[in-house]
């Protein structure tokens, strides 16, 4: 193959991989480090990685978000693997505070409202029908006071056009940090979720931020067409398993449910067992040690040449 034609193994020691196992060329590079002893190294950069996208050839070493993923990617891939984190979560990491109000005046919200995050997703999904229904329950059954963030997946899918009614505009803004922060300036999630209250969305990775910022989370499995089954998805995926049985995760699988769940999304609001209960979780979700992620990285990759 090409690759193999321009690849240079001379006095490579090891080959760092920062993608998943369906990139086009994981498996040539695999190959050819196995044939030339070179040891391959597996950085995955998405939560679902370790576990929703098979192996056809296998790496030494796979470095995962978290104690989860790494106990699921040595089950279920019998490779071994070690939690070290993601890049996106080393703000975390230096216990700053970011103060409500000081958020709040840098995304210019108003105080008057409370906020509730709609975090969109990348596979098609009913978002825009839903954030018509939860507008107009905000405006009826909550006397708008509440105001819903809408932060659209950056990469969705193309889905069929669904009107945005009234109660969208009086209750939905888009999210102010699309305009206001760098695509990798990571502090605009500690802002987000500092003035929020919050989160609802499709099962997408914006479920672990809020957990670690102690927040509830209403998560949506509900169908879109034939081409992706949601509900399917969220109760079989292995990464998923742990959002099981957690009161601070709130579960709804149709639209004849979504006031239900959003009544029991409001209740779990301040609710200091439910914030005790969501960051315990993410500290299996994500791994938050001392050192740097930078330092992590640089330990395992020399513990794998040396093996």
């Amino acid at each position: 193959t090409l690759i193999q034609r321009e690849f240079n193994t001379e006095n490579v020691k090891a080959i760092i991989c920062f993608t998943s196992s369906k990139d086009s060329i994981y498996d040539d590079l695999v190959r050819i480090a196995k044939k030339n002893k070179i040891k391959i190294i597996l950085v995955l950069i998405n939560w679902d990685n370790a576990t929703s996208k098979p192996y056809i050839e296998k790496p030494d070493v796979v470095l995962t978000w978290g104690i989860q993923t790494a106990v699921l990617s040595n089950k279920i891939h019998k490779v071994y693997s070690k939690a070290i984190g993601s890049p996106r979560y080393e703000s975390y990491k230096n216990n700053a505070d970011f103060n409500y109000k000081v958020s709040l005046g840098k995304l210019d919200l108003n105080s008057n409202y409370k906020y509730i995050i709609f975090a969109g997703a990348s596979f098609p999904s009913e978002e825009i029908n839903i954030l018509n229904k939860l507008s107009e329950l905000i405006v009826k059954k909550h006397n708008s006071t509440y105001k819903i963030i809408y932060r659209p997946h950056p990469y969705s899918w193309k889905r069929n056009s669904i009107k945005r009614n009234d109660y969208f505009n009086k209750s939905v803004i888009i999210d102010p940090c699309l305009s206001k922060f760098a695509d990798n300036d990571f502090d605009q999630f500690r802002h987000l979720f500092a003035v929020s209250s919050a989160l609802i969305s499709p099962y997408s990775t914006m479920v672990v931020e809020s957990l670690l910022n102690g927040k509830p989370v209403l998560a949506l499995g509900i169908n879109y067409d034939e081409n992706f089954n949601w509900k399917l998805a969220a109760k079989i995926a292995p990464h998923l398993q742990i959002l099981q049985n957690n009161n601070a995760v709130i579960h709804c699988y149709s639209e004849e449910s979504i006031e239900k769940s959003f009544d029991f999304l409001i209740g779990k609001i301040n609710n200091k067992n439910i914030n005790f209960q969501a960051k315990n979780i993410a500290k299996e979700i994500i791994c938050l040690k001392n050192k740097k992620y930078s330092t992590l990285i640089c330990d395992e990759i020399n513990k794998t040449i040396n093996l």
